[in-house]
């Protein structure tokens, strides 16, 4: 019996096809709606699916007489990873695809916004736009509102509450 072949070795095996077959099977819910968005025969997404699972060593799609039941706890861990190199995949070649952003950002947010959520998307568009500066202003609503209304904001980030019947 030969040795498993180590976890770096397999993950050069893995291409991006494979992962957009899983991602697409495990959204669209099937192997049909898989091939006609990704332009690609049910056999080659079939295929695809299970060299993938070869060689993650992982049963990925709860498969039954041929349809997609649901994805496996394998398969529920590593679609989040898949997706996300996909997304990285898109802002690689986006960047290339659009002019870089400079210059200054005046960002008004309420204060008890969650600091993980929009310190994450700042980075991620500083990450792409080297050359923008954004500053944020933090304070209750009302006041975001006002520095909007004055022109000391250029983006701003308001919370309200609907009146009863209104969505």
């Amino acid at each position: 019996m030969s040795p498993r072949p180590s976890v770096q070795a397999d993950t050069r095996r893995v291409t991006l096809e494979h992962l957009r077959a899983f991602v697409c099977v495990a959204e669209d819910g099937g192997f049909q709606r898989a091939s006609r968005e990704l332009h690609r025969s049910q056999s080659a997404i079939t295929q695809s699916l299970q060299k993938l699972e070869d060689i993650l060593g992982s049963r990925l799609i709860e498969r039954r007489q041929g349809h997609v039941v649901g994805l496996t706890a394998a398969g529920e861990r590593f679609l989040p990873a898949a997706r996300d190199v996909l997304a990285r995949l898109g802002d690689a070649v986006g960047t290339l695809m659009r002019a870089e952003l400079s210059g200054r950002i005046a960002l008004g947010v309420p204060d008890d916004v969650r600091v993980g959520d929009l310190h994450g998307a700042i980075s991620r568009c500083l990450g792409l736009n080297r050359r923008l500066r954004v500053e944020v202003t933090s304070t209750l609503s009302s006041h975001v509102g006002g520095l909007l209304e004055e022109g000391r904001l250029d983006i701003g980030i308001l919370k309200t509450t609907a009146a009863p019947g209104e969505a």
